[in-house]
């Protein structure tokens, strides 16, 4: 199986990335360092507006107390074990810098730190008509997840993404780019 997650940063307008996660055979398994990753598809019918999809209300909630008890997806729900090659875990494929739509460097690191600070709440795709759905905004600066519909990862994981962005692509007081 064949497991495609789009990181994306939204900056006025998408710029469109794609992390890719290939599945290894049991002989590639054995010959390159692996890395197990979270893969969460919600089932059919669950309930897109639970709270624990709301990224952005997360993060506000996370802000004005760190000790408050965040919304949880229920238990019991189908989360599929993909092994990463070691070095795709660590780096996405490509990180592609953009000129245009530029965001200020110290919103995107903001919105990087946001992510990061959710820790193992998922970041899911939950936008049935849209190929995105945008995580979290600061500024000018923000970042969303474009895949499929219901599938969700880490949103640690978009953080990190986001951070290795900003800091392969700044210039100067802006960034802007893509993971491919």
């Amino acid at each position: 199986m064949h497991i495609s997650l789009f990181t994306t940063i939204l900056v006025s307008t998408i710029l469109a990335g794609v992390v890719s996660f290939p599945t290894l055979s049991a002989n590639e398994v054995s010959n390159v360092g692996t890395v197990e990753m979270e893969v969460l598809e919600l089932p059919e019918g669950f309930d897109l507006s639970h709270p624990a999809l709301n990224i952005q209300h997360q993060i506000d909630l996370l802000k004005s107390n760190a000790k408050i008890a965040l919304p949880q997806l229920p238990e019991g729900l189908p989360i599929k074990k993909v092994l990463l090659p070691a070095s795709a875990a660590a780096a996405p494929t490509e990180y592609h810098c953009a000129s245009k739509h530029q965001a200020f460097v110290w919103n995107a690191q903001s919105v990087a730190a946001g992510l990061k600070a959710l820790s193992n709440q998922w970041c899911c795709q939950i936008n049935l008509n849209k190929q995105c759905t945008p995580m979290y905004q600061i500024g000018n600066a923000a970042a969303a997840i474009c895949c499929p519909p219901k599938r969700c990862v880490k949103c640690s994981y978009v953080g990190t993404t986001l951070e290795k962005l900003v800091n392969l692509c700044k210039k100067g007081n802006l960034v802007a780019g893509q993971v491919v």
